[in-house]
């Protein structure tokens, strides 16, 4: 094991996390705090109120709109902090809520090749097919791009729909790029360890919630793999909640849990 490994791995006063033990690898899909309760999640405020466009106008970037701070430790690259001299402001958090009429209309939002996702949007004002938005997310927010208007949703589909919350402001898609390469660094971490543990696997992406809260990791696999260690130290190293998602790299992703429950 290399010597940075053993940095995010090796705790000497560490204790096991307990819950980790009853989960059965095929039904692994959250695991730390995924009993937790839901509750309502504050999503940041557009940083230029004034610009409906969403470009973001002067100095002073919110810090609502800074995701993910990782630790100093871990092996990824440095992003999403502050530009220099920016001055970040308290701006008020607004909570979401919409409610799907016969006005709402529906997108699909991608957020990652491997990943496109039906939303709702009740406000006045239009969006169009190449814009960003900021969306609801898995207990906080996301960043994507609207790639197609959806004019007449299944029902079942429509009702489970997220919302978009409003247009991104320059400053959060300034930032997509090193995202996308944050995550790139993330796929080869993750797959060297695979390796490493002879996980018959192959890391085929990842993906950072936009907020910081979530990292996703699309693999492809032959027979069943039993990831529970890849998955602490995963954890160790990049201090969020890790989610592992199965897809054949034809069909619409699935997660571990449906991909069992459809055996």
């Amino acid at each position: 094991m290399s010597e940075d490994w053993k940095l995010y791995t090796e705790d000497p006063n560490e204790e096991p996390y307990q819950g980790i033990l009853n989960l059965l690898p095929s039904s692994l899909k959250d695991v730390w705090e995924d009993q937790d309760p839901m509750m309502p999640v504050p999503i940041p405020k557009s940083p230029s109120p004034q610009a409906p466009s969403g470009i973001y106008e002067g100095n002073s970037i919110p810090k609502h709109t800074k995701p993910f701070p990782f630790p100093e430790s871990a092996p990824a690259l440095s992003f999403m902090e502050d530009h220099e001299g920016a001055t970040p402001t308290t701006e008020p958090e607004v909570l979401v809520n919409q409610t799907i009429s016969s006005d709402t209309k529906f997108y699909q939002v991608q957020f990652h090749p491997f990943r496109t996702e039906l939303y709702h949007w009740s406000q006045i004002s239009n969006l169009s097919v190449g814009d960003y938005v900021v969306t609801e997310a898995d207990r906080g927010y996301d960043v994507g791009r609207i790639v197609e208007e959806v004019r007449s949703p299944p029902s079942r589909e429509s009702k489970a729909s997220k919302g978009i919350v409003r247009i991104a402001s320059q400053h959060e898609i300034s930032q997509l790029s090193l995202k996308t390469e944050r995550e790139k660094r993330a796929k080869e971490l993750c797959q060297t360890k695979a390796r490493e543990l002879d996980l018959p696997m192959s890391i085929d992406g990842a993906e950072f919630q936009f907020d910081g809260k979530k990292l996703s990791f699309y693999y492809t696999a032959n027979a069943y793999v039993d990831f529970r260690n890849l998955v602490r130290i995963l954890f160790k190293t990049f201090g969020m909640r890790i989610w592992m998602v199965w897809h054949d790299g034809n069909e619409r992703v699935k997660d571990v849990l449906q991909r069992s429950e459809q055996k």
